[in-house]
């Protein structure tokens, strides 16, 4: 099999040029010095435009005029959560936005066409994964772009465009020796079964298990290389189709942390009157999980429908139910009440603030005008104070991020493939 680079050579060829002209134009910039210990603005996007706001409410900002948010794929690449040393990027549908106000459209191979569906960013921020339309036959292909050093090539072609890739921890190197990128792909001639592939991506050597038709739509790796596919209904190991937690089943909501180290679920205590719902903790395959929380008993339930909130780390976990918020950080233990509302809302979208100490939150109130829904946007922090940011609005408001302290990190000097 021909190695990955062999097969893109023509593409890396002009690599080294265009890097050391990169290294030219961006040399002597001078990046702001702040201090990471605070949390930045909150970027979100509303009426065809993505915006930041301080969590107080103050400093609404304009950043780019972006369509049509709420009705295409949306990825926020890792820097826009301080996770990565990378610049901040949205994809929405095929176009890039910056956080610092640039866009640029995904590039495209010949005889293909962008399609709205699944991408995936590499956990380095500066690799993305996704899908284009090959013409005529209309197969779907796998593509990866490195936005660094503008360079697109294909992975693989047939694949499944419903179930979403992902990159394996290793990838946080970049495209090194332990970097995986796994999608799930279309029945080939000669098969019966669609499967799931993982393709190392400096070798190209390509490892595939059968996929059962029941499982869920996303893939995901572990910190230590185990891949699981999974969604609402739960999760499954890909090598051994065994579920995270056999002793819960379909109807506890199940969440694993960002890199699979935890999964939370949530559902009934017992069925009993009372209706309690409780929280839980566990290791994958974890015989015993911990009750982490146990919520009051109401009439008039107020809830989400997303019950389980992980911060972009997996050091905290947030749960809605009975009306409560009730907050978990994992390194100290802690357990608290963050919030309590009567009403009965839908969870649009969420955002951990970087230091941990508060929570943006996005909610739909359908009680009143189901067709359509005021949406809010606000703040509530470790003390129970609520900030409304954002207020009745008929319009969809999509949470992005909660920026960290030094976003203006983030906010590299314009590339020069980007549009103006």
């Amino acid at each position: 099999m021909r190695s990955f680079f062999s097969r893109t050579f023509p593409l890396w060829a002009g690599a080294g040029l265009y890097l050391l002209f990169s290294l030219y134009l961006f040399s002597g910039v001078q990046i702001p010095d702040v201090p990471a210990e605070r949390n930045g603005p909150i970027l979100f996007w509303q009426d065809g435009a993505i915006y930041t706001i301080r969590a107080d409410g103050t400093g609404l900002t304009r950043v780019t005029p972006a369509l049509m948010a709420d009705r295409r794929f949306t990825e926020v690449s890792p820097a826009c959560h301080g996770l990565v040393n990378a610049p901040c990027w949205v994809l929405i549908g095929h176009v890039l936005y910056s956080a610092s106000g640039q866009s640029r459209p995904l590039p495209l191979l010949p005889r293909t066409e962008w399609l709205n569906a699944f991408a995936a960013w590499s956990p380095d921020g500066t690799h993305l994964a996704y899908m284009l339309e090959t013409q005529p036959d209309g197969e779907r292909m796998l593509v990866v772009y490195d936005i660094t050093l503008n360079l697109l090539w294909r992975v693989a072609e047939g694949v499944d465009e419903t179930r979403r890739p992902a990159w394996s921890a290793g990838c946080a190197d970049g495209l090194a020796d332990d970097c995986y990128l796994a999608f799930a792909r279309l029945p080939r001639r000669g098969q019966r079964r669609p499967q799931v592939e993982a393709i190392h991506l400096r070798s190209g050597q390509v490892t595939a298990w059968p996929l059962q038709s029941a499982w869920g739509h996303l893939l995901r790796w572990s910190a230590d290389d185990r891949l699981y596919v999974g969604g609402r209904l739960g999760w499954v190991a890909v090598a051994t189709g065994q579920p995270l937690n056999a002793d819960f089943g379909p109807e506890f909501a199940q969440s694993p942390a960002p890199t699979v180290d935890y999964v939370a679920y949530s559902g009934l205590l017992s069925r009993t009157e009372d209706m309690q719902t409780g929280v839980w903790l566990a290791k994958p395959g974890q015989a015993s999980p911990r009750l982490l929380y146990a919520f009051s008993s109401r009439a008039e339930a107020a809830r989400f429908t997303q019950d389980l909130l992980w911060s972009p780390r997996g050091d905290a976990l947030a749960a809605f139910s009975q009306g409560q918020l009730v907050h978990f950080d994992l390194s100290s233990g802690q357990v608290s009440i963050w919030y309590q509302t009567a009403s009965v809302d839908v969870l649009k979208g969420y955002a951990f603030a970087p230091l941990g100490d508060a929570l943006a939150l996005v909610a739909a109130q359908y009680a009143d005008t189901p067709e359509n829904p005021p949406h809010r946007l606000f703040v509530v922090d470790a003390s129970g104070q609520v900030t409304i940011l954002r207020a009745q609005s008929r319009t969809p408001i999509l949470l992005l991020a909660w920026l960290p302290g030094d976003y203006q990190r983030h906010l590299l000097p314009r590339h020069p493939a980007d549009a103006s």
